[in-house]
Parts: C-alpha cells; structure tokens; sequence
C-alpha cells in the first residue's frame, strides 16, 4: 500500500524503552526490570476499551501474567514472566467522508483559496481528540491543517513556515466568508 493509506491504518507506536545502564551507569549485569512506552492510533470503529482487551489477551498468549498494580515480592517469585500494564485513559478515532456536501464544500473554498487543487484525506495521522467535538456537536468535523510537510512535530525544532501561517489565515477566512454559500 501507499504511504499514504497506510497513515490512515491503526498503529502500534513504541515511543521508548527503558532497561539497565549506558556509559557511566553501564553493568555487566542482566537488568531485573525493562519498561517501555507504547501508544495507540485508533481507526474509526475501534476503542480503547477493546484494544487494551487485544493487547492483554496477547501477552497472556506470549504466557506473561498481567497485573495493573505494582506486583508485590511474592508475585514476582511466583511468576516467571509478569507484567505490569498501565493504561491511560485513550479515546477513539473519527473520520469524516470525503463525499459529504459539506466536505465538498470545504474543499471547493480551499481549493479556491490555494488557487488549484488541494490534498485530501479522510483522517489524520496523528492523535488529535476531535471525537469530543463530534460527539457534542453531533455533527461531522473536518481538520484542516496548515503546517508544512517538515515541520518536526512534538520535536525540539517543531516549527512552521510563515508562508504556511500566512496561507492558513487567507484559507480559513475564505472558509468563514463563502462557506454558506459553497454548502448547498
């Protein structure tokens, strides 16, 4: 698959791993004790109650036993293979069909505010809560975003071109102004 389907797939993100010593803090020993960090990009019709309910039921089947708390003593010589899983509160995906009038709608004003055709995609690929908005609109949401395609997200050098910020105000103003009237 393209690159860009495969951003609109669910995904399993390892944000880190934690286990012994580098450098000064380095032993020739093995390490009682590994932590990592993972997170989830949901689809639409996933949630996360029924992801973490997939992801214990696999580590179960690899034949760890799962605990949620910090494991006494005991517990750690009674099993062989433990693991503590501690969730987060997540929340699920939405997406919004590109065939919808009012999707139509954003994408003619755009387009005329980029003076030519635009990119669409029906989702994002990364985690932005919009289902509360849906949820309490009750209404579909459309993102519309203006960062550049190298803008290091989440980085120490994130950034965004001033042109970008520049092109995003002229687009979202000509959202405001023609909308109604582009929406039939």
């Amino acid at each position: 698959a393209r690159l860009v389907e495969r951003l609109l797939l669910p995904a399993m993100n390892l944000r880190g791993v934690q286990s012994g010593g580098v450098g000064e803090r380095a032993a020739n020993a093995i390490q009682p004790e590994a932590r990592a960090s993972i997170d989830f990009r949901l689809v639409p019709d996933q949630t996360p109650d029924a992801i973490r309910e997939l992801v214990e039921k696999h580590v179960r089947s690899q034949g760890f036993h799962v605990v949620h708390d910090t494991p006494e003593a005991e517990a750690r010589r009674r099993e062989a293979r433990l693991v503590k899983l501690e969730w987060g509160p997540g929340y699920p995906a939405t997406r919004t069909s590109m065939d919808l009038p009012v999707s139509r709608a954003v994408v003619r004003v755009l387009e005329e505010a980029a003076g030519g055709d635009i990119v669409e995609l029906p989702a994002l690929g990364g985690s932005v809560p919009m289902y509360v908005f849906e949820k309490e609109l009750g209404a579909p949401l459309i993102g519309v975003p203006i960062v550049n395609h190298d803008n290091n997200q989440h980085a120490a050098d994130e950034n965004l071109r001033l042109q970008n910020l520049w092109d995003g105000i002229e687009s979202f103003a000509l959202l405001m102004a023609r909308l109604d009237t582009a929406w039939p």
